[in-house]
């Protein structure tokens, strides 16, 4: 059985004139029906029980308080909702044992440190005295963003876990813009801590060169990444994390490659060497021409350049902004310049496929700068990608979610809405050496 009774069926988006919309609801935590037994002696047996428990605190930057409080709970801005959230002002707080702890107060999400999760929270979601899901914003103006951290853990019995995205509702591409296209979001695990920094787990924020993406691009990208009918993303319990000073959690070799620029024989000039290689990859995909570096020993790194991201979203004849990638070795970090501006990094899981972006720079007001130059670390030794690994029960694990969109974005987007879900969904590990969710199943059936 597919247990999704804490899906949400409503998902309303108003936009009226003059606005864009967003809305997103929250389709809760599924479980299969391939769980698992446990046997008890004497002689009474006992199915066991696969749970998955969801917790979550959401913020928004949009309008001041005093303009639409509305946009927020009780909590004031930037607190949309959160779970648990026994006052139901939008700042995630639970009382166990006569005790209450705070987000505001802890500077994160609620952890293992304060309660049980499989004891102390339940999975009735509220998301606020004005909407009826997860994310519904109906105001949103260009420089606005906003960011939520889920928190996720397995009860019982050990599972893999998908993070995805379903009933999506939003234009298909076309030279109009669009606000799908316009809103730039990323996705990543919210994992990396360090005492000395003050840095911990579930902080809702993005540790910039030290916490793997999951996804990044414009929204449209990222919910296509997650998306059900590509399987969803099959999530990672133990990601590699800041490959250069992490010592618990990293592999033996994240080798530095060369750096793609100018000074290079084989590239006049970046921008058109990128436009070349992408042309090339939509005609002949990987027999087409790629990138190719020297790496440790005999190894040969592989780069091929998927697909562009412009400045101008709808203009393929602006500046190059950030590229798609597939490798044939596992890539651990990445980093590109946008002209005079600083560097934007981002570490990979050992991926073979990505998204690379240069950072928003000052030349360019609220854009993107034009890439200037890029470079590639590579996982020495990974020809493959790693096998899936399971969730232990009992355990807590993050991902952070942020979008914006940038104070560049003109009037053409007024009035403009999307709406989509998103969803966690799990299955046993035990019996299940190849996991493949449901959904997957019954696409394979009905072909």
């Amino acid at each position: 059985m597919t247990d999704e009774s804490s899906s949400v069926s409503r998902r309303n988006v108003l936009a009226g004139l003059g606005t864009i919309g967003v809305g997103g609801a929250l389709v809760g935590a599924g479980t299969s029906a391939f769980f698992s037994d446990e046997q008890q002696l004497p002689n009474e047996m006992v199915a066991g029980e696969l749970e998955l428990k969801l917790d979550w605190q959401q913020r928004y930057y949009g309008a001041s308080q005093e303009t639409r409080p509305q946009d927020y709970g009780g909590a004031g801005r930037p607190y949309v909702n959160a779970h648990p959230d026994h006052d139901k002002d939008g700042e995630q707080s639970i009382v166990v044992n006569d005790t209450e702890y705070r987000y505001g107060e802890l500077g994160r999400n609620i952890g293992d440190d304060e309660i049980d999760y499989c004891a102390d929270l339940d999975q009735d979601f509220y998301f606020g005295e004005n909407q009826d899901s997860l994310i519904e914003l109906d105001d949103i103006k260009p420089g606005d963003c906003g960011e939520i951290t889920f928190s996720y853990h397995l009860c019982d019995n050990d599972g893999w876990i998908w993070f995805r995205t379903k009933n999506k509702d939003y234009p298909e591409p076309s030279e109009e813009p669009h606000l799908v296209d316009a809103i730039e979001a990323k996705v990543w695990y919210d994992v990396y801590e360090n005492e000395d920094e003050g840095i911990e787990q579930g902080d809702n924020e993005l540790q910039e060169e030290k916490e793997p993406l999951i996804a990044q691009g414009s929204l449209r990208d990222v919910l296509e990444e997650l998306n059900e009918t590509n399987g969803g993303f099959l999530l990672n319990p133990d990601p590699l994390v800041d490959p250069d000073t992490n010592d618990e959690n990293k592999i033996d070799g994240c080798v530095e490659l060369d750096t793609i620029d100018d000074d290079l024989e084989a590239v006049d000039d970046v921008q058109q060497y990128l436009r070349d290689l992408f042309a090339s990859y939509q005609e002949n995909e990987q027999d087409g021409e790629y990138i190719e570096l020297e790496g440790e020993g005999d190894d040969v790194i592989r780069i091929w350049i998927t697909g562009l991201i412009y400045q101008d979203a709808n203009d393929p004849t602006s500046e190059v902004v950030g590229f798609d990638w597939e490798s044939n070795y596992g890539i651990c970090r990445t980093r590109v310049k946008g002209g005079p501006d600083d560097d934007e990094f981002t570490v990979e899981d050992c991926a073979f496929e990505g998204t690379s972006v240069a950072p928003f720079g000052a030349a360019q007001g609220t854009k993107r700068s034009g890439v200037s130059n890029f470079q590639f670390w590579y996982c020495e030794g990974v020809e493959e990608a790693k096998e899936p690994e399971c969730f232990e029960a009992s355990t807590t694990h993050y991902i952070g979610f942020e979008w914006c969109l940038p104070e560049g974005v003109g009037n053409e987007i007024q009035g403009d809405a999307l709406e989509f879900d998103f969803g966690f969904y799990t299955e046993q590990c035990r019996h299940n050496d190849d996991p493949t969710p449901y959904w997957n199943e019954e696409e394979e059936e009905n072909s």
